[in-house]
Formats: structure tokens, C-alpha cells, sequence
């Protein structure tokens, strides 16, 4: 047994300190069985040091409480009760001490601490657990540990596991893209993260929950299926957290997508031929707490047999008459990998996805909008008027890039309500939270807005190619437009001068 001069000098300090310590952080307690758990997680904790001779960190016990951490819970609401270092009879302790759990969490919990360059593993502590409170402890011997600094502030990641459910979503709007007019005009978006949103799940929970945003796997869109990484990432969508309530979903710089106008260039502009990318097999992964739910990433569900995103382009013109959907596409509309009860679209989802479209009603007009979901670009007129008999149609080409928004355009939002299942959760406590969570049952909502991620790239442009009709085509319509952008979805759209 190690007895320092400094234990001796001041035993009669850390009696009453220890006394203050619950039977969690000094040893003592049951070991009931871990329950399951995801992440890990890597929460960001500032440790202000108080001290009580001869310890030194955080303690929130009273009386003899020191020091201050911020935040005070880990991502799923458990409180921090210590990390602290200190002398006793067995030498220098390293404690972790987190409160709030129904069960023990296990000694698993823990990956590790990090503070200050030095690592402290979960694995090599000692793990104990009782009123609901569980506690890791390392032993440095007589060597006086270098975790926390004992006169300023220390920034420590603590990794750890937390409870999650995983809901599977029917599907999901990603981005509205408008037809440009005529046969041989098109919108190319290749090499552009101009097209993306921000995506938010507030309206799915209860005013009293607190909802928030932090990405714990980076940026892909992994597969997940009863909790597990089932399959290689996507790389054609990105997603990042916007701000603490959304999550910024954009096309990549891989993703080359080409927007054409219909098959007759008499037709000029038909949003019957606009495109609604819908993914169809969304995932949530939600780490879940009384009152507080914290998405840890969007994901697509492993079991569908694309074993990938699966983002299906649909036509205006098919969402107003969904009995026109095509056979083949009509059969992965219908989710029949899916065996949890959600099922394919509906013509109920249609009419709802058809709303992420104003342009579907022949009377919008982004003139009169007071929401602002429409910002003019561009600076000119684009032509598209028939050549004299025998000549031919003129052919203009720009590289459009996004004005600055316009303050209320950055309100401006797209909500929708879709079906959902759980796929993945950690037991009746988490159900039951959910439960309480919820605002309704089955519903899971989604508020589309302005992606402050998406403006601050400097990427935004979109390059355009107007051809006129021939003199053939006998078009009457406009003949000069103007392009504006989507300030939800990021796309560009062509609207008449009138």
C-alpha cells in the first residue's frame, strides 16, 4: 500500500472527502447485466478544475463538491457526476463517474477519455455500477496522473455508447429540379453542390422535447439494418449539420445530373416534366433521452436489395397521375423488401410529394410570393423565340451562380409527413421515451428549408443551355424568361417575363 507524506499530512482532507463520494465512485455497488447500445459517441466535455485537496477535477457530490463541467450530460441526457484525479491509500485514481441510468450500462459504455494528449481506455477501468449511477476508475500507481490540469481548463472527448433507435423512413424529398423549355435546352449540375437542403425532424416531436443535431459518423450515408453497418457509403449525397436543429443533405461534386426540357419544343415550359428526387429508403438514427431527441445521422436501410441510397427521380407529369408510373418503376416504388408494415408509395404520398413542386399549379407565380422560396438570378433574359422560315433557333449558354439569398428567402420551407417503423432499438425504456417523444404515433415530419451550409460553398452554379424552337414547332408562348433559384432546394428554374 502506497502511503505518501502528503496522505499523511492531509488524511484528515480526504476522510471527509470520500464520505462524500456515493458507494458508485468508491467501489461499492452491484453489477447488474449491461443492456445493448449504440454509437460510439464522442462528446465534447470542458473540465473547469476545482480542487479538494488531494484531488483535483470535477465533483458535483455536496457537500465537498469542486470544479465545473460543460455540458454537464452526455448526448443522451445522463448527467456527468465526476472526473476527477486524487491521491488515496491506493495511490493516484482516475475517475469517470456518469448518473441517470435505468440499468447498468455495462463497462462496455466506455471507450475511452482524452484530455490533454493523454488517453485513458474503458477497457482497462474498473467498472462499477449502483443507484443508477456507474463509475470507471484508473489506478496510476504512484505516478501522479496528467489527465486534467489542476489550474486551467481541460478539453476532453469522452467516447461512449448511448441509447439509439433507428427509424425507417418511407421516403424522403432530396431535391426539385425545373424543366428549362424546349427539346434541346438543359440544366447541367455536374460538379455543383448547388442543389441540397436542410433538412429538419422539429415537427415530428412534442414541443416540450428538445431536439437538436450532432453527427457522429461523418458525412456518408452508411446502410443500417437492425442496428448494424450493412454496406459501403454513398457518394453521390452528402449530409452535415447545418445548424443544432437540421442537417444539410447535398448532391456531391461527383454527382452529374442533366435536366432537359420536354420532347416538343412547342411546349416551351411544362413543369409537367420537372423532376422530385425521392429516396425510398431512408434511415434515422436517433439517440434517444426523456424529453430530448438528438439526430445522430441520416442512413439507408441495409435491407433493401439496392444495398445502397436509392434516390428515384419522379416526373411531375407521373405524381398528377400516378396510374402513368411505368411498371418497372412502379415496382420499386412499392418497398417490397420492406417487411415492416410502411409498405410502397401511396397515391396519398404522391399528392404529398407534388407539393414539393409549387410549379404543379398552373397558378404560382414567384412574383407574388411572399415566402420568398424564389430568388431571380442571373442578371438577364434568356431568349427562346422561333427563327424567320428557313432559319435557326438561337442557342444560349451561362454559367449561372446563386446570388446572395435573399433574407426572406431564408425562410422560406417545404413540409411533409411521411410513415415510419422501428427498425432498431435498445430496449422498452428507449420505446417507451420515444413513445413520450412522439407528437403522433406514426408520423415522422419534415420541414425542407434554406441550407445556410449549401451558401456558404462557393460552388453554386449550374451551367445552362437555351435553344429556341424552329420555326416547325409554330410556338406562340413566352419568348423571353428569366432564371430563378429554388432557396429550399437549391435548383434553377425558368419563368416567363409577363
Amino acid at each position: 500500500m502506497l502511503l505518501s507524506p502528503l496522505w499523511a499530512k492531509r488524511g484528515s482532507f480526504i476522510r471527509p472527502f470520500l464520505a462524500t463520494i456515493p458507494a458508485v465512485l468508491t467501489g461499492f455497488g452491484n453489477t447488474s447485466p449491461a443492456y445493448a447500445l449504440g454509437g460510439p459517441f464522442a462528446d465534447t466535455v470542458v473540465v473547469t478544475p476545482g480542487n479538494n485537496i488531494p484531488s483535483w477535477g470535477f465533483l458535483a457530490a455536496s457537500p465537498g463538491g469542486f470544479g465545473s463541467v460543460s455540458p454537464t450530460t452526455t448526448i443522451d441526457q445522463h448527467p456527468y457526476y465526476a472526473l476527477t484525479s486524487g491521491h488515496s491509500r491506493a495511490g493516484y485514481i482516475t475517475t469517470l463517474g456518469v448518473s441517470g441510468f435505468v440499468s447498468d450500462p455495462g463497462s462496455g459504455w466506455l471507450t475511452s477519455v482524452s484530455c490533454n494528449g493523454v488517453t485513458l481506455q474503458g477497457s482497462a477501468a474498473t467498472h462499477v455500477f449502483g443507484n443508477g449511477s456507474a463509475s470507471w476508475r484508473w489506478n496510476s500507481g504512484g505516478t501522479k496522473p496528467t489527465l486534467l490540469s489542476q489550474t486551467s481548463p481541460s478539453t476532453c472527448t469522452v467516447t461512449h455508447n448511448a441509447a439509439v433507435s433507428d427509424l425507417s423512413l418511407k421516403y424522403q424529398i432530396l431535391a426539385v429540379d425545373y424543366a428549362p423549355p424546349g427539346a434541346a435546352s438543359n440544366v447541367n449540375y455536374a460538379g455543383s453542390t448547388a442543389r441540397g437542403t436542410s433538412t429538419s425532424n422539429q415537427g415530428t416531436w412534442t414541443s416540450s422535447t428538445m431536439v437538436s443535431v450532432s453527427f457522429y459518423r461523418g458525412a456518408d450515408f452508411i446502410g443500417l439494418a437492425k442496428g448494424k453497418v450493412t454496406a459501403t457509403a454513398s457518394k453521390e449525397w452528402t449530409q452535415e449539420q447545418d445548424n443544432s436543429s437540421s442537417v444539410a443533405i447535398t448532391a456531391t461534386t461527383t454527382a452529374t445530373d442533366i435536366i432537359k426540357g420536354p420532347a416538343s419544343s412547342a411546349l416551351g415550359v411544362d413543369h409537367d416534366y420537372d423532376v422530385i428526387w425521392v429516396w425510398v429508403n431512408p434511415m434515422a438514427r436517433l439517440v434517444v433521452a426523456p424529453n430530448s431527441i438528438q439526430l445522430a445521422t441520416y442512413a439507408f436501410n441495409g435491407k433493401d436489395n439496392a444495398n445502397e441510397m436509392e434516390v428515384i427521380p419522379l416526373y411531375v407529369y407521373w405524381l398528377k397521375s400516378p396510374s402513368t408510373i411505368p411498371a418497372n418503376v412502379a415496382a420499386r416504388l412499392a418497398r417490397s423488401w420492406d417487411t415492416s408494415g410502411l409498405g410502397g408509395l401511396t397515391a396519398a404520398d404522391y399528392a404529398n410529394i407534388l407539393l414539393a413542386d409549387l410549379f404543379a399549379s398552373a397558378s404560382y407565380n414567384p412574383n407574388s410570393d411572399a415566402t420568398g422560396r424564389f430568388d431571380l438570378q442571373a442578371g438577364q433574359t434568356f431568349t427562346y423565340e422561333p427563327p424567320p422560315p428557313g432559319g435557326q433557333p438561337i442557342t444560349q449558354q451561362f454559367s449561372v451562380q446563386a446570388q446572395t439569398t435573399s433574407t426572406t428567402g431564408q425562410s422560406a420551407t417545404s413540409t411533409y409527413k411521411t410513415s415510419f417503423s422501428i427498425d432498431f432499438d435498445t430496449g422498452a425504456d428507449v420505446i417507451a421515451t420515444l413513445g413520450a417523444d412522439l407528437k403522433a404515433s406514426s408520423t415522422y415530419t419534415t420541414t425542407d428549408k434554406w441550407s445556410s451550409s449549401v451558401n456558404r460553398t462557393t460552388t453554386k452554379t449550374a451551367s445552362l443551355s437555351i435553344t429556341g424552337p424552329a420555326t416547325s414547332d409554330n410556338y406562340t408562348g413566352p419568348t423571353q424568361f428569366q432564371v430563378w433559384r429554388d432557396n429550399i432546394y437549391g435548383s434553377f428554374m425558368f419563368y416567363p417575363v409577363q
